[in-house]
């Protein structure tokens, strides 16, 4: 987009005849001119010794067409769109700026990698004054059957319909790909259901709002508990890194891998929320209802309390994503409680509401264990 001598936007594409034409960028006010030909999409640039802030990344050629056929399926079904319109208060400019309903949304078309801090600023400032980010990956930032970076987890949505989700646009293909009910459980591959969805189906995504986990089970998992048995201890004799703290903890409380309570081995829903290693956050949740006397009422606000002093003390690290309610954290560590009522570790007054009714059991031979890890798990299969 650029400004005529007249203050009218204009895009590129629209000037392919008329070269001749005075033009300036809605954002530094500076001059700018046509770039066109064989192997270029029509599109406006800065002369070379005018710096913009509003311009300060180059351009693909998969990220110009992909945000011109979006802003263009956008217009043709009718819904108010504005490609690269300059945001003043934010100093950004949103590949398309659109409005559903009451919601003013920034749609940013990512097609290359970025530091996550900058993507995290960038979410951070559209909050900020109101606007709300639809995040669309380019073909290069997903690849099937590849475990998800942290920059790609930072950029996983969430509705009540689709649960947590990614989207993906190819620009040579034209498709919309929607990566719905995203999920992950222990050291397995990510799960999700992948499929091609209009754009009428993208605004009424945009359209929901919802804090509540309603995928969330609290179910105890079937997964093989055994096996996860044998890989932590495998882990622990190797002496792996990402289990170190987790060891530790467990050596301070006088504790070992052998001797802990089997309920640290059931898997949560979503639980990958959670960047800390499942074992540990799960010991911390345990150790601390174990730590309030039977009569006691364990609340849902002292449960959030709790984990808010976890991950201010950095003792439990969540995966770095703006965009997602805090609350969810908070909802599926209530589902683990639920499991530990399950188990009568405790009992289950109400909704949001527990109190201790006995300790995990905690195991002084391997054999022991292994009969306890084979009754639980044939018990759930």
């Amino acid at each position: 987009m650029a400004m005529t001598e007249k203050n009218q936007s204009i895009m590129a594409s629209d000037l392919q005849a008329d070269r001749t034409e005075q033009l300036w960028c809605p954002g530094c006010k500076n001059r700018v001119f046509l770039k066109n030909g064989k192997n270029k999409v029509p599109h406006f640039a800065h002369y070379a010794k005018e710096a913009c802030d509003t311009f300060s990344e180059g351009e693909t050629l998969e990220h110009l067409n992909g945000k011109t056929q979006l802003y263009t399926h956008f217009k043709n079904l009718g819904y108010p769109a504005e490609l690269e319109a300059y945001l003043k208060e934010l100093k950004q400019r949103p590949d398309i700026l659109m409005v559903v309903g009451e919601k003013k949304i920034a749609v940013e078309y990512q097609c290359s990698p970025l530091p996550i801090e900058r993507m995290i600023e960038r979410t951070v400032q559209y909050n900020r004054f109101g606007y709300t980010v639809c995040w669309i990956l380019g073909e290069k930032l997903f690849r099937k059957g590849m475990p998800l970076t942290t920059l790609q987890k930072s950029f996983i949505q969430y509705s009540p319909d689709y649960a947590f989700y990614l989207l993906q646009y190819s620009s040579t293909k034209q498709k919309l790909i929607l990566l719905s009910h995203l999920s992950k459980k222990y050291s397995q591959n990510w799960q999700y259901n992948s499929k091609r969805i209009k754009i009428q189906t993208l605004i009424q995504l945009l359209g929901q709002s919802d804090n509540t986990l309603s995928a969330v089970k609290s179910k105890v998992s079937k997964e093989n508990v055994l096996e996860r048995h044998k890989k932590l201890l495998r882990a622990a004799r190797s002496s792996d890194q990402s289990i170190r703290s987790f060891c530790e903890r467990l050596y301070i409380n006088n504790e070992t891998i052998m001797s802990m309570p089997i309920e640290l081995y059931w898997a949560v829903d979503h639980e990958w929320l959670i960047e800390t290693p499942a074992f540990e956050w799960k010991y911390l949740l345990l150790l601390w209802v174990e730590s309030y006397p039977p009569r006691t009422i364990i609340t849902y606000k002292k449960l959030q309390h709790k984990l808010c002093q976890w991950v201010e003390a950095a003792e439990v690290k969540l995966i770095r994503n703006v965009q997602l309610s805090p609350w969810f954290v908070v909802q599926v560590a209530e589902h683990y409680l639920d499991q530990l009522s399950e188990s009568g570790v405790l009992k289950k007054i109400k909704k949001g509401k527990w109190r201790l009714s006995q300790f995990a059991e905690r195991y002084d031979n391997e054999e022991r264990k292994f009969q306890k890890l084979c009754a639980d798990y044939n018990n759930r299969s």
